[in-house]
């Protein structure tokens, strides 16, 4: 048969909810929910016995997988899983204790409202606080989106959720298993979202700094590196090192760096940091110059600077020599695919 895992079986055999396994599962690949819920449905056909408490740890799985995929911002996923969980078990009801819970009769963020609400009911002080995070995450990219009401209607919910809990707690015991601010808990998710770093493509900080009415991202180079609002980029896919162009080189009305980024415009450079005419030189590109976005590389040479600067001779000299010294080819980088 085939093997589910630890905690999976653990449910099966409680009859339980499989919580550890559901929250662990969603930051993985959308196969591995696949996988994980095949061995359930396998495991159910050859164990006869047992059919029925495997089917009932399976359906739990799915509707926490569900939860928990709709808490870090994997909407499509949630969706998807959410439609299969109504096909697979269309009688049976999605919250404990209400009989007119049927996947017929919620969406699916009315699942996820109510699931928070049991949350709330829980003293988990972590597990409520991840409520809290994922409902302001989701909040956040409904406004890049331009869903505002949906962030307005999950922010509100995400403050509820945070009054409600703090309501249940003693005065005495809040110092101990109370929550931080709201204000804290929201100003920390935004921080993440908006971290240069590890945060939301550049793209979607950008629009969510002009819908907050934040100053735009600063950018600056020094030290060999790029720092954008005062942290250093993690740049692994550069060559040669970052370093800012003199003053002499400067392209009018550009004045150099640090260079906080108005709304609607990029700053862009090249990934040869050593032999790149960039924003570095001439400031940002406005939204509305750009037609497109790189499909792949279909050429990378080691040549002089005039071949990339115009000189179409210089640039057909570079090819003629490839095919002479294929040792010139950047082969690593021929047809990258972005």
């Amino acid at each position: 048969m085939p093997e589910l895992p630890t905690t999976a079986k653990a449910g099966a055999r409680a009859k339980g909810r499989p919580l550890g396994l559901a929250r662990s599962i969603v930051g993985t690949p959308k196969p591995i929910v696949d996988k994980v819920s095949a061995a359930y449905e396998l495991a159910a056909e050859q164990e006869p016995s047992n059919r029925d408490h495997i089917l009932r740890a399976h359906r739990n799985f799915l509707r926490d997988a569900v939860y928990f995929l709709y808490q870090q911002n994997r909407i499509a996923d949630a969706a998807a899983w959410y439609k299969y969980l109504g096909k697979k078990y269309p009688d049976k009801t999605l919250l404990d204790g209400k009989a007119d819970s049927l996947p017929a009769n919620l969406t699916l963020d009315q699942y996820v409202v109510a699931r928070v609400q049991e949350d709330v009911g829980e003293t988990d002080r972590n597990r409520v606080k991840a409520a809290i995070q994922g409902l302001l995450i989701n909040a956040y990219m409904n406004l890049v989106m331009d869903e505002d009401d949906r962030y307005a209607g999950f922010k509100l919910l995400a403050r509820k959720v945070w009054a409600s809990y703090q309501s249940k707690i003693p005065q005495e015991r809040k110092g101990a298993i109370g929550l931080t601010e709201f204000e804290d808990i929201d100003r920390e998710v935004l921080a993440r979202i908006l971290d240069p770093a590890g945060g939301a493509p550049p793209e979607k900080r950008a629009i969510l700094r002009s819908k907050l009415g934040l100053p735009g991202e600063t950018v600056d180079v020094r030290d060999g590196g790029v720092w954008i609002n005062g942290k250093r980029l993690v740049e692994n896919y550069t060559i040669g090192r970052s370093e800012p162009p003199g003053r002499s080189q400067l392209i009018a009305p550009f004045t150099g760096l640090p260079f906080t980024i108005p709304k609607d415009c990029y700053f862009v450079m090249g990934d040869n940091r050593e032999n790149s005419l960039d924003s570095r030189y001439w400031g940002c590109v406005p939204r509305n110059d750009i037609l497109g976005t790189p499909v792949l590389i279909y050429m990378s040479l080691d040549a002089s600077r005039d071949a990339w600067n115009g000189d179409i001779g210089a640039r057909f000299l570079a090819y003629g020599n490839a095919i002479i010294h294929p040792g010139t080819i950047r082969w690593r980088r021929l047809l990258h695919v972005f």
